[in-house]
């Protein structure tokens, strides 16, 4: 029962952040949108496939074979910053990777649309569509342009 139940507080706790964190999503988004951090934001979201997968052998399998042990004190401040210099390090590294075609197929599953430089990653299709709509549907309702109810 023990088991059972800190099984469920933990799936009940991580079900709560998750919705709270998509919940949250779209007011931060629309808050932050003007701001100049977010196209450097949206290049490094379009990079992330590579970086999960890039420190998972950073991480993971080099570090913990070096035996890199931060003590429980100290660990408060390195984690932070080892997440900042990791999240650097593996962005570096993709970008590096985009530059070969081959290496970037086989690595990252992108390739080259057009023989340009561009990669098709799906956010040219995403910023293309948000730059064509227009900021309102100026469309005629059912109840005139009032949106009144036609009953």
């Amino acid at each position: 029962w023990r088991n059972l139940m800190n099984t469920l507080y933990r799936l009940a706790i991580g079900m709560a952040g998750s919705i709270t964190f998509f919940l949250l999503a779209k007011p931060i988004y629309v808050k932050l949108s003007g701001l100049r951090l977010m196209p450097s934001l949206c290049r490094v979201g379009s990079a992330t496939l590579g970086i999960y997968f890039l420190q998972t052998f950073l991480l993971e399998i080099l570090v913990n074979r070096l035996g890199v042990y931060i003590p429980l004190p100290w660990s408060y401040a390195a984690a932070p910053l080892l997440a900042v210099a990791e999240l650097a390090l593996c962005y570096n590294l993709v970008r590096l990777i985009r530059k070969s075609d081959p290496a970037s197929l086989l690595i990252l599953g992108e390739k080259r649309t057009d023989g340009s430089s561009r990669l098709s990653t799906g956010m040219e299709a995403i910023s293309e569509k948000r730059r064509i709509q227009p900021e309102q549907d100026n469309r005629k309702r059912p109840g005139g342009s009032t949106g009144e109810s036609p009953l």
